[in-house]
């Protein structure tokens, strides 16, 4: 299954998995080929560098974008008349993606993984790996705002996450930005403020700018969205009820007062008979054990009597939301099998 980010709040993005051969070139009308998503709205190369895909130890699934510098510049640009939609002028204006660099840049000249642009094309901000391997944020004028250096220089090989927010709202913009290692929710380092070296109008985002001899990087899962993004691929919430006893906002296994296992609950909006151990759907009819079912259930117990999830009877049920378990993603129904 493809790599992508999910959400009304994602406004474009793009995972390079186009189904192409490596070394094809990434161009505009291929590059939303297969589960892809977005298209780049202009690719532009200089000199002899190149930008294909590459399935030589891709970041994410089987392919990735591999950015090729040699003497010029390689870049994939979305803009506002295509996948950005319009001018970003107002609210949070995000942006994520994964790097993993072969070659560092030459001192001269940085690696930048993005630029926010006005529509015309005049900087925003950019962030950028130096040639020491520190990440840099800069303003419209090129000078540093913040320079993430304190987590030392990143390493070859190793696949990093940025992470960047603008609030377009805030006078001057402020600024989030973020980075960590794969799809850790722990940053290596981030940083937070506002500054006037800041634009506040986003209409073009080109990934890739750099015109540096000799360098290579890997790029893969970007995007551009009006909430932050985070990691595209985050490690499961662990499939066990809790071990603390249960309270309004868990979800527990339940046994009735006879010791049965009534079921295991996620999040439910039936009640429960306290002395058949059923749900009741509300219309006289229940739901028995040894069955498999999907809904949404709300639920109060009393947590005297529960230890380590496990009720030992049923008592009051009313209408209180609880969060569900197993954990699942976003939008999934809760299933429960019972028995």
């Amino acid at each position: 299954m493809p790599f992508t980010w999910s959400g009304g709040h994602v406004i474009c993005q793009n995972n390079a998995e186009t189904g192409l051969t490596t070394g094809t070139a990434v161009s505009t009308a291929n590059s939303d080929d297969g589960t892809a998503g977005n298209a780049f709205d202009i690719v532009t190369l200089s000199g002899t560098s190149t930008l294909v895909y590459t399935s030589t130890t891709p970041i994410h699934d089987s392919l990735s974008h591999l950015y090729t510098a040699t003497g010029g510049f390689c870049v994939g640009i979305w803009t506002a008349g295509g996948a950005l939609a319009s001018v970003r002028t107002t609210g949070l204006f995000c942006a994520a993606g994964y790097v993993r660099w072969t070659t560092g840049p030459a001192s001269s000249s940085p690696f930048v993984l993005i630029q926010e642009e006005t529509a015309g094309g005049i900087r925003v901000c950019d962030l950028r790996m130096l040639s020491t391997g520190i990440f840099d944020f800069r303003g419209t004028n090129q000078s540093s705002i913040v320079s993430l250096s304190s987590a030392g220089a990143m390493a070859l090989g190793t696949v990093y996450r940025w992470e960047l927010e603008l609030d377009l709202d805030a006078s001057p913009t402020a600024y989030w930005v973020a980075l960590f290692t794969g799809e850790s929710e722990t940053p290596l380092q981030e940083a937070s403020g506002s500054s006037a070296n800041l634009g506040a109008a986003v209409g073009r985002v080109t990934f890739g700018r750099v015109q540096s001899p000799d360098f290579t990087v890997r790029m893969d899962s970007i995007g551009c969205a009006t909430a932050r993004l985070g990691p595209i691929n985050p490690a499961p919430a662990p499939d066990t009820p809790p071990t603390a006893a249960a309270v309004v906002g868990d979800a527990y296994q339940m046994i009735d007062a006879t010791g049965s296992t009534v079921g295991e609950f996620g999040t439910l909006d039936y009640a429960i008979s306290p002395t058949t151990g059923v749900i009741d759907q509300g219309d006289g009819t229940f739901l028995v054990p040894n069955t498999t079912q999907n809904y949404t259930i709300t639920v109060t117990e009393d947590p005297s009597g529960l230890s380590d999830g496990v009720g030992v009877g049923v008592t009051a049920v009313t209408g209180v939301a609880i969060d569900d378990w197993p954990k699942r993603p976003s939008g999934t129904p809760p299933t429960s099998s019972w028995g």
